[in-house]
């Protein structure tokens, strides 16, 4: 299990985000994920986040973080493990607890 925190406005901004996306795809349909990604070139790798919809998503890849259902790779909860999930500069970032 992952100690990924997840800050007051990164949750506020997901919901939001969850709400807004809800009216085309039905807000309980979609679930966030923190994603290992990169460019379109295979470089600059970075976390991202997305949205899936439950249905088309590994429920056991499934993970509750703040009162919030996340999917994540189980590969890369290591990685995440003491990190804080952040919203900052209009956009979401994971960073390290002295980073925060």
């Amino acid at each position: 299990m992952t100690t990924l925190k997840v800050t007051k406005i990164a949750k506020e901004m997901l919901e939001d985000m969850l709400r807004k996306g809800g009216s085309e795809h039905g807000y309980s349909k979609l679930i966030p994920a923190i994603l290992w990604m990169g460019d379109a070139e295979g470089k600059n790798f970075d976390w991202g986040i997305g949205f899936y919809e439950k249905s088309r998503i590994v429920a056991d890849w499934i993970v509750t973080l703040s009162d919030m259902q996340f999917y994540i790779d189980p590969a890369d909860l290591p990685k995440l493990d003491g990190q804080i999930l952040d919203y900052v500069g209009n956009r979401f970032k994971i960073l390290t607890p002295q980073h925060h």
